[in-house]
C-alpha cells in the first residue's frame, strides 16, 4: 500500500492505494483497525484498490488495511493515517493531545 503513512489535517482529502499482483484476485477487503471498513459519502472506493476519504475527521485516524484473496492464498498491506494538530492556542493544544 502507498503511501505507507500519512499525516493530514482535519478537513483534507486522503487517497490510499492498494497495489495487488497475482492472478486471479477473487476479492479485496478493506479494513480499519482490523475491522471491516464502513463506507459512507466521505469514505468511498474509487476502485477496488483505491480508497478515497474526503473531509477527514479525527475519527478517521488509524491503520488501514487491504486484504487480497484468491482460492489459494491471501496477502495484505497496511497504511497508517494520523491527524495533525493545528495549534491556535493553549486550549486547542490540550484538546489535540
Amino acid at each position: 500500500m502507498w503511501p505507507v503513512s500519512q499525516q493530514v489535517s482535519t478537513g483534507s482529502t486522503v487517497t490510499i492505494n492498494c497495489t495487488v499482483s497475482g492472478h486471479p484476485i477473487s476479492a479485496i477487503e478493506w479494513m480499519r483497525n482490523q475491522h471491516p471498513l464502513s463506507l459512507s459519502r466521505r469514505v468511498v472506493l474509487i476502485s477496488r484498490t483505491v480508497l478515497h476519504i474526503t473531509t477527514v475527521e479525527r475519527e478517521d485516524k488509524g491503520m488501514y488495511q487491504c486484504v487480497a484473496r484468491n482460492d489459494e492464498d491471501s496477502a495484505q498491506g497496511s497504511a497508517q493515517l494520523t491527524i495533525a494538530c493545528e495549534y491556535t492556542g493553549i486550549y486547542q493544544m490540550i484538546a489535540c493531545l
